[in-house]
């Protein structure tokens, strides 16, 4: 009988469902375990991109007769040739000058408002945010015309075929109140009494690019890792793990938009919104071109700092040229140990991190810092500050800090449905793991026989991770990726890791008819990348162990 036989219950992940984590055995969904997380987040998907909360805020977003888009003298007929191929484009028509259909719409800071636009009787097509800014799209040429008003960053037309082209406008404004499309008739003029355009699906989402088309009708949707969606990660991996991990804030309250960070220098940097492909997939990541100055030249936003509490500060870093690239990361206004040492940007993102410890309590910057004497050209994307050791995973910001909350399986009390009465074993699969709880004999729970609570992973006093039995550390350090297996009888327990015994006692304190699991404990959470967890109702043979536990 093979070791996958014996087993009652096989976690692999896979699959995502919002508050649903699935087991492939028992094949009936007994297995399966409950999700929580509060909040959105960003994963790393199986194409290798980082992938986070969409969002489309326009209501009836492809259905323009509906009452929520107030027509202002237009008519609107749909069954027109769309795209996508489909019949569900729209015929609009203005009556008279200026003639638009307008929607009520309630949105903060940077957003992207975009339409599919093809040209009729008339070649232009105006997108408006009421009382804000707007944009002009030449239709017949794919040419982006004028913008208006403080509020506008960019705009862009993308070809995708048979005339259409997807218009697109990102603005940073503190309310938009509402959105409009108007048929324009010519570049910074749409005072013409008559004349159509073709328009379909109509978006308006965070951030600085025009996301995947979500089509909306009485509500606004959104999609990507939202609010307790599991997170299967495949960082470095072409097979995911489930991440979990504690609550953190992002400080930096522009993570995308890096015009909203302040430059300094003489020169300062000079930088250049969605100029190439990020690691999101899309154009929206910056160019930073830094001078070669014998002083500093920055970029920096303000950020509570607390002094003696560390803080780790990352981005994402290419160079944009064919030779590698040298920068700095700092905090705490890069006084003292709030600099990093020299970074190295080369033809490959890379995520760099940089932890420090404030030496002062307040409103201090934090940034991208030029290496003397040495110009750079990089590309740069997410942006992020928090409290702690280390970097958890990107947190998306939008004009105000953002707090990504724990994610955890809340406890499983049925454990006996997959466990011996006084015999078992549990064998777990980590990537990786990081806690934020220090402290000797500290438990940071990963997984988490509960009730008596005798086999735990802890952390000691010297920021090691060890398994804990009745609260006494029995267990050679675990570091990195580890396979984990603790098999128990009335003859006493044994612990295999990595292929090789790691501990054994004929005690009987541990043979317990174990009532219930938890996977990152919710008043103690960690950063655990799970890449499989196995139970079984016997114990295992020393053979079968190490052949399960080995790398």
């Amino acid at each position: 009988m093979s070791i996958y036989d014996k087993s009652s219950l096989v976690l692999i992940p896979s699959g995502t469902k919002t508050g649903k984590v699935y087991s492939q055995k028992p094949v009936s969904g007994d297995g399966d375990f409950t999700f929580t997380r509060a909040t959105a987040a960003t994963r790393v998907n199986a194409s290798g991109n980082i992938e986070k909360e969409t969002s489309n805020l326009l209501l009836q977003s492809n259905t323009f007769s509906n009452a929520v888009w107030v027509g202002a003298s237009t008519t609107e007929t749909s069954g027109q040739s769309g795209y996508d191929g489909t019949n569900n484009a729209w015929l609009l028509e203005k009556l008279v000058a200026n003639g638009n259909i307008s929607q009520s719409v309630s949105a903060n800071n940077l957003m992207t408002y975009s339409v599919y636009a093809k040209a009729s009787t008339r070649d232009w097509l105006r997108l408006n945010i009421v009382g804000v800014a707007n944009a002009y799209f030449d239709l017949a040429n794919g040419v982006v015309g004028s913008t208006g008003g403080s509020a506008s960053i960019t705009s862009a037309m993308v070809d995708v075929g048979g005339g259409w082209y997807r218009c697109s406008f990102t603005y940073n404004v503190a309310s938009t109140t509402g959105v409009s499309i108007y048929v324009a008739d010519a570049d910074n003029d749409s005072s013409g009494t008559s004349g159509n355009i073709y328009i379909q699906d109509a978006q308006l989402n965070q951030g600085l690019i025009a996301q995947e088309v979500i089509t909306t009708t009485t509500t606004a949707i959104y999609g990507g890792i939202t609010d307790n969606v599991p997170r299967l990660d495949y960082t470095d991996s072409s097979c995911p793990s489930i991440l979990l991990e504690p609550q953190r804030t992002n400080l930096f309250t522009q993570s995308e938009y890096l015009d909203g960070f302040t430059t300094a220098g003489s020169p300062a940097p000079t930088l250049t919104a969605n100029y190439a492909e990020s690691p999101e997939g899309v154009d929206n990541a910056y160019r930073i071109q830094i001078p070669s100055v014998s002083g500093l030249s920055l970029m920096a936003q303000l950020v509570s700092h607390t002094s003696g509490t560390d803080m780790t500060i990352s981005a994402y870093v290419k160079s944009n040229v064919a030779s590698n690239q040298s920068f700095k990361l700092f905090g705490d206004y890069a006084t003292g140990s709030g600099i990093s040492g020299t970074l190295t940007a080369t033809s490959e993102w890379q995520r760099f991190t940089f932890t420090f410890t404030p030496t002062a309590t307040g409103s201090r910057n934090a940034g991208i810092l030029n290496v003397a004497n040495t110009a750079a050209d990089l590309l740069v994307y997410a942006m992020q500050i928090e409290t702690g050791s280390y970097a958890t995973s990107y947190i998306p910001t939008y004009g105000s800090a953002v707090t990504r909350e724990y994610d955890y399986f809340p406890i499983r009390s049925d454990m006996q449905d997959f466990l011996g009465a006084d015999t078992g074993t549990w064998f777990f699969h980590i990537n990786d793991m990081f806690f934020d709880i220090t402290g000797t004999g500290v438990g940071a729970f990963v997984l988490t026989y509960t009730g008596a609570e005798l086999i735990e992973v802890v952390q000691d006093g010297n920021d090691q991770y060890k398994i804990t039995l009745n609260n006494s550390i029995a267990v050679q350090d675990l570091d990195g990726e580890d396979k984990v297996a603790i098999s128990w009888s009335s003859a006493g327990l044994v612990i295999y890791v990595n292929g090789s015994s790691a501990y054994t006692t004929t005690s009987t304190a541990y043979s317990n008819a174990y009532a219930s699991l938890q996977i990152n404990k919710v008043t103690r959470p960690a950063r655990v990348d799970l890449k499989q967890m196995m139970l079984f109702p016997t114990r295992l043979t020393n053979a079968e162990l190490a052949t399960l536990t080995t790398i």
